[in-house]
């Protein structure tokens, strides 16, 4: 059965009023068949007047689930809390700015088992992700949601696991700290050089597309090994690395970030629909959020 994968960098508030470059929604997609990969697309959507209510982002994601049969079944990952429950004396949704969050029961649970994976690997040697609060949600991701569950998709608990339509949270951080603690990356290359691509040294520097390029594929090579191999993932990172050339990504920032993150929710998608995958959520509190990884090979569970 050919599974349709996709990536989402979602921006939570439409991006900042006073930041042009944060105002757009970068997807990744890919069709999985036992012939392989096929239909690689990236795309940036620029949200005019920020898209509160997702229609624009919704509008694309609808053309592109039309571009598959109906029988196919979409793995969609989702860069963005989607689920909080059980948070007395927060609001109902995320402000923009200030206004109380709160960590979620399933950001504990990572918090609690990276660093007990850390601390047994010998430290966290600045791999360790950091976690913002999950809760509460915000609007525009829970319009995006209601878009989604009109359209039969179903959010990711351990029942619908296999829905044939399913949204997945991806913690980007979280899955470069596992691919390292999976191997995925050489034991020369460190955590600063991985993570120069959201380096504040490199925002708004010229770069050329040599520059762009190796700084995404550092980051993204290092799936490689913890992915199916059926993905031939060295293959679409040089097809993004083409699409950041045209796109005329030239500088550090938001729009070679955004990129790479969304390549990264792609390479999780992929690993779910393949089956290696892994999970973060508390068992006593389900409802309170979830955050897949890709593979499934983690020291400690």
């Amino acid at each position: 059965m050919s599974v349709l994968c996709v990536g989402l960098d979602v921006a939570w508030f439409g991006g900042s009023a006073g930041n042009p470059e944060s105002q757009y929604d970068c997807v990744a997609s890919v069709v999985m068949s036992a012939e392989g990969p096929s239909q690689f697309h990236l795309e940036r959507i620029h949200l005019v007047e920020r898209d509160a209510d997702a229609n624009q982002l919704w509008n694309y994601l609808q053309g592109l689930f039309a571009q598959v049969g109906p029988d196919t079944r979409i793995v969609f990952a989702i860069d963005a809390p989607l689920q909080a429950a059980g948070h007395t004396g927060l609001p109902a949704v995320r402000a923009s700015h200030g206004g109380a969050i709160e960590r979620r029961a399933c950001e504990n649970v990572l918090e609690h088992s990276r660093k007990a994976i850390d601390d047994a690997a010998g430290g966290s040697d600045g791999w360790r992700p950091n976690i913002q609060p999950g809760a509460p949600i915000a609007p525009r991701v829970l319009q995006l949601l209601h878009h989604l569950g009109q359209a039969g998709f179903a959010v990711w608990t351990a029942q619908q696991a296999d829905a044939r339509r399913l949204a997945i949270e991806v913690f980007p951080a979280e899955a470069i700290w596992a691919a390292k603690r999976q191997g995925g990356y050489p034991a020369q290359l460190t955590a600063p050089e991985v993570k120069q691509y959201k380096s504040k040294d490199i925002k708004g520097q010229s770069l050329t597309s040599a520059d762009i390029n190796t700084l995404a594929n550092r980051v993204l090579s290092g799936f490689t090994p913890i992915l199916p191999p059926e993905v031939q993932w060295s293959a679409l990172i040089s097809q993004a690395g083409g699409w950041l050339t045209a796109d005329g990504v030239n500088h550090g920032g938001k729009l070679l970030d955004d990129a790479v993150d969304t390549m990264i929710c792609l390479a999780t998608a992929l690993s779910y629909a393949g089956g290696h995958y892994h999970v973060w959520q508390d068992q006593a509190n389900p409802a309170d959020g979830h955050i897949i990884g890709p593979g499934g090979k983690l020291p400690i569970s």
